[in-house]
């Protein structure tokens, strides 16, 4: 085979691997997407409706957790995309404290 051969056939080769879609991968896996928005919020709500609970697991009481997330909300706030949920501003204060 010549030269000229060769480079056809590795472009043809080339044109044909880059038609072949890759399996996509998932940024979250389907599986994991239900305990995404159960795990932390489910706990958080719960200690959100007892102020004693809530004080003793994130040692704050519950005025003073609101006032940090007035302060500091802005600054760690993020926006949803397209691939992905942002996690929200308590819930990000609440893990980070505990």
């Amino acid at each position: 085979m010549s030269s000229d051969e060769d480079d056809v056939i590795f472009l043809w080769w080339w044109a044909r691997q880059k038609k072949i879609s890759k399996k996509r991968r998932y940024w979250v896996h389907p599986i994991n997407l239900s305990n995404i928005s159960s795990s932390t919020s489910v706990v958080a709500n719960e200690l959100h409706s007892d102020p004693d609970k809530f004080k003793t697991f994130y040692r704050m009481s519950k005025s003073n957790f609101d006032n940090l997330v007035h302060i500091v909300g802005p600054k760690i706030f993020k926006k949803d995309t397209n691939f992905r949920i942002a996690v929200p501003v308590e819930e990000r204060i609440l893990l980070t404290l505990r």
